[in-house]
């Protein structure tokens, strides 16, 4: 009776060793780990403000999803990043919006120079073109969690920029169809040269000037490979953070629910850090060597003309869905 009693909890103990096998591979295989791609480098507010969603949603999740940030194109570069998502080589990602102006005109709205003029005509022109942009990327099989602006848009070149003839005949770096055409228009050369390229490109001569914003000159250090930087507030690009579609659906709705307000949240905090960082960083560039010059009124009259331009190129081509939220923003912004 005893030895069969001892088989009985030497069994016993057996199956709830073998319980707790089987729970923790249930567990294990209940955890989701997504890998989200992100071109630039990881000092960028862009870069850190998705590792911030990372952990957002791994710590409401309990570790249940579990998001891992590879930035400074480790993964895939720039003009990539959505199509490695739409193909499932990439669950999560952040893109540029204007780089797919190619595929919809309403994606590279935000690149036309001075359609808005502040951060506060910047973001009524993200709520009259988020619901379309919403659908366009739904139709590309993917969801859209957030969306940041960069900052406003200024010319970093070595040397004058009085006026439009001061850079006629430069290389001037491009990353996607509207930059091209800015450079066009303004005489220069199109280079196409991705972020992380770019201090290269400076020191080698691939390039003599960009256009990108002040945050971006604080965070690539441009001050060692740049002289000057022109202030023209130009345009104020976004990037987009996006989960495909298929592996979103694959989560819990608690799950779903987490992330979804980690890219509300993500959202409201990367506006004001962009504000305070493009408010701060024309004095950082100073203080680091960099001159700092307000635009000349030479300059800022012949990029308005080449805005006016683009405009009214993109309108001609833009199809019905980005006419009328265009109108809405007009109508936001009472013009």
């Amino acid at each position: 009776m005893l030895n069969k009693s001892r088989s009985y909890v030497t069994g016993g103990a057996a199956a709830v060793a073998l319980l707790g096998v089987v729970m923790g591979a249930t567990v294990a295989s209940a955890q989701t780990k997504l890998n989200m791609a992100t071109p630039y480098n990881c000092q960028e507010f862009i870069s850190k403000l998705a590792s911030v969603v990372a952990e957002d949603v791994k710590a409401a999740t309990n570790g249940e999803v579990d998001i891992t940030v590879h930035c400074a194109g480790s993964l895939f570069k720039n003009p990539e990043i959505v199509g490695a998502a739409r193909t499932g080589q990439i669950d999560m990602g952040t893109q540029l919006m204007s780089n797919l102006g190619p595929e919809n005109r309403l994606f590279e709205v935000d690149n036309m120079p001075f359609l808005t003029s502040s951060y506060e005509e910047s973001w009524k022109l993200w709520q009259a073109t988020r619901p379309r942009l919403e659908e366009l990327m739904q139709e590309r099989g993917l969801r859209i969690l957030y969306a940041v602006p960069w900052g406003p848009q200024n010319f970093f070149f070595n040397g004058k920029l009085e006026n439009l003839d001061d850079v006629k005949g430069k290389k001037q770096r491009a990353y996607n169809a509207s930059t091209s055409r800015l450079a066009a228009l303004m005489d220069t050369v199109p280079v196409t040269v991705q972020a992380s390229d770019m201090a290269q490109a400076f020191q080698t001569g691939i390039i003599n000037g960009t256009s990108t914003s002040s945050n971006t000159g604080v965070a690539s250090n441009m001050h060692e490979f740049v002289t000057d930087m022109y202030m023209t507030n130009a345009w104020n690009p976004k990037q987009m953070a996006f989960i495909k579609e298929s592996v979103f659906q694959k989560m819990t709705p608690e799950q779903q629910e987490a992330l979804i307000f980690a890219g509300r949240k993500a959202e409201a905090i990367g506006w004001a850090q962009s504000i305070a960082i493009a408010q701060n960083a024309p004095r950082i560039l100073t203080e680091r060597g960099m001159k700092v010059h307000k635009a000349s009124g030479d300059l800022m009259g012949g990029l308005k003309k080449i805005g006016d331009t683009m405009l009214d190129e993109w309108l001609a081509k833009a199809d019905d869905g980005a006419k009328t939220a265009i109108g809405s923003f007009k109508t936001a912004v009472a013009r």
